[in-house]
């Protein structure tokens, strides 16, 4: 009984320090996304883009998700033929989200427009 116990709260022990970590990376933080099937996701929280740089294959998916307490806005600035052009995903309330198929390669500037601190980074190859 006082092995399982122990392995438990080992367990339990591990499972919080991977949590603890994963909270404490900062904004910062780079990710590379592997794969084209899965979708990526930068989520809004605390008035800001998490990761604020995200690198992914081209034809991937990234979901902007809003788990913040306030409205957001998603603006892309995509390179296309040597100028940049803006899309808009428009405002979405907290608890939805937005997604959008990076079909060029290219580095993607990503704002709030409601929030202009907001920024992140997505390079697509």
């Amino acid at each position: 009984m006082k092995i399982v116990l122990r392995a438990r709260v080992g367990l339990l022990v591990i499972i919080a320090v991977a949590a603890a970590t994963l909270l404490r990376r900062g904004p910062d933080s780079v990710v590379f996304a592997q794969g084209r099937s899965k979708n990526y996701v930068i989520d809004q929280e605390s008035t800001a883009f998490h990761p604020q740089r995200l690198v992914v294959p081209r034809g991937a998916t990234v979901v902007f998700e809003n788990h913040d307490v306030t409205e957001h806005n998603v603006t892309l600035a995509l390179p296309e033929g040597g100028k940049t052009v803006n899309v808009d995903l428009g405002t979405f309330p907290p608890g939805q989200k937005v997604s959008y198929t990076f079909e060029h390669s290219g580095t993607v500037r990503v704002h709030c427009s409601i929030h202009p601190e907001m920024t992140a980074t997505i390079v697509v190859r």
